[in-house]
């Protein structure tokens, strides 16, 4: 009966141990990465969308990939996104600015080499911006408002 509970102990530290070491492995290793593959052992890499877009994320994108199939993966878009400064920011700290009114009116190509872990930022035009931050478009029009009674 001892050596059976001896056993049932080392079988349970065993087990223990292996899942922690599981958990641990998949947890940090893949923050590290910069390509994963999928399940056609294709090679993928993520990139960061942000700003003015429908659907803002992370999305794992071929190697090759161009920026209007990041956008695409991103929902497009939104009304109002500034297409002449959109910017791509790299873990070295480079900014790399991309007029995407150029491309798609002139089609100038724009080919840029994407790295793991890159950022697109979509920002915002100021006229857009100033239309949907609605408490200031509600002060400016409550001016407006104030200034034609006093003028009557």
């Amino acid at each position: 009966m001892l050596l059976k509970n001896k056993i049932f102990i080392i079988l349970i530290t065993v087990i223990t141990c292996n899942f922690q070491f599981s958990n641990d492995f998949s947890r940090n290793d893949n923050f590290n990465l910069d390509y994963i593959s999928n399940n056609n052992g294709k090679l993928l890499m993520a990139i960061n969308v942000i700003g003015h877009v429908k659907q803002s994320g992370v999305f794992y994108v071929d190697k090759d990939a161009s920026i209007l199939e990041i956008i695409s993966l991103a929902g497009g878009t939104l009304p109002g996104a500034n297409l002449n400064s959109v910017y791509l920011y790299r873990k070295d700290s480079e900014k790399i600015k991309i007029d995407l009114n150029e491309i798609l009116e002139n089609g100038k190509t724009f080919r840029i080499k994407f790295k793991p872990n890159d950022t697109l930022y979509f920002e915002q035009n100021l006229l857009s911006d100033l239309i949907t931050s609605a408490p200031l478009m509600s002060l400016f029009l409550s001016l407006v408002n104030v200034l034609l009674v006093i003028n009557k």
